[in-house]
């Protein structure tokens, strides 16, 4: 299965809901997706939590979101910054 970045996604073990952010494939195979709760805790954002894809199923009728809307404001605040050099050792 391959879940498109955007969609909202459901953990069938642990009942963890939110969107699906991110895509990583290991060299073993495994895939994981880093899902991103849409709700705050105490007025703070919750921390993603990697999934295995095999857990994970699409919240049916859910809007898909899309990542210029989510990022919008982190594209015009300066974007790409250079690497600083690394500092000398003691």
């Amino acid at each position: 299965m391959d879940i498109a970045l955007g969609t909202v996604v459901r953990d069938g073990v642990t009942g963890f809901t939110g969107v699906a952010i991110g895509r990583v494939v290991y060299m073993n195979g495994c895939v994981q997706y880093l899902v991103k709760a849409q709700a705050l805790h105490d007025g703070k954002p919750i921390a993603g939590e990697w999934i295995d894809e095999g857990q994970l199923e699409v919240v049916p009728d859910a809007p898909l979101f899309a990542m210029r809307t989510l990022w919008a404001g982190a594209l015009s605040s300066g974007g790409p910054q250079p690497i600083p050099s690394a500092l000398p050792h003691p």
